[in-house]
């Protein structure tokens, strides 16, 4: 395993971003899916984001999501650029077409592996 390297603080963290990019990526994507089942298998931006904000209550989340993945992705590629990881386009990818929830902790995995690798030289 290739995680035995690391101390056990790391790998728990390791552990942590590998299951929460799993969970964010199978929890958003369950409800993505029940939305295109309730409109025939098309999947509209336009009436997602209406349907986002149907109520006080979803308003306020999304618009709580909508803010926290604008500043994490804006973090994401400051601190990918800062740390010399490449591809950082890539994240910006999953988060539009994926999930936030799933691109941010996949990016947190990424990174603990570059802090890691800058570490050891």
């Amino acid at each position: 395993m290739p995680w035995t390297r690391f101390s056990l603080a790391r790998n728990l963290r390791l552990l942590f971003y590998t299951c929460s990019l799993a969970l964010g990526t199978v929890s958003t994507w369950y409800f993505n899916l029940r939305y295109m089942a309730k409109h025939e298998g098309a999947f509209s931006v336009s009436s997602f984001i209406e349907e986002a904000f149907v109520s006080d209550a979803s308003g306020s989340l999304s618009a709580d999501i909508l803010v926290a993945a604008m500043v994490g992705m804006f973090w994401m590629v400051a601190e990918a650029r800062k740390l010399g990881m490449r591809h950082v386009w890539l994240y910006l990818v999953v988060a539009s077409m994926v999930a936030f929830a799933a691109a941010f902790p996949l990016f947190l995995l990424v990174r603990e592996l570059r802090l890691a690798e800058l570490e050891r030289t």
